[in-house]
């Protein structure tokens, strides 16, 4: 029976995140290609609705990729995406589906490196929770 592999989605800012990932990349860092990275104008744009329809539609982890707390572009859109991240942990949780796969994460421009260990702790993350019981067929 071949290894489960996961399909993650993040989303991901165009400012500090965005400059990290560009700059991960042009390092040679190889991003897993079960990872499909969304670009939004703000991380505060993500909405709840679509953390859950990615879970619904077959992402089996989602999370979201922005700027530090205190360094957002757009004032407290980080805090705004936190605080969404927070409430679909809390609804999944209710549900009784695994809260651990919807995450944030803050990333700075400077900070490639850690741009492939969220990657690979994501997808460490996915494979250890299975397929994810929202998918719909």
């Amino acid at each position: 029976m071949p290894e489960f592999e996961p399909k993650i989605i993040a989303f991901f800012c165009q400012f500090c995140p965005d400059k990290g990932i560009n700059a991960a990349c042009s390092m040679g860092t190889r991003f897993p290609s079960n990872i499909k990275r969304i670009g939004v104008p703000c991380a505060g744009r993500v909405d709840i609705l679509h953390l859950l329809h990615a879970l619904e539609t077959g992402a089996d982890a989602v999370f979201v990729l922005g700027c530090l707390e205190g360094d957002c572009h757009n004032e407290d859109g980080n805090i705004k995406a936190l605080k969404r991240v927070t409430y679909v942990k809390k609804v999944l949780e209710d549900l009784g589906i695994e809260p651990e796969r919807v995450e944030m994460f803050h990333l700075n421009s400077s900070q490639a490196p850690r741009f492939e260990e969220i990657g690979q702790e994501m997808l460490e993350k996915a494979r250890s929770l299975g397929p994810s019981p929202l998918k719909t067929p």
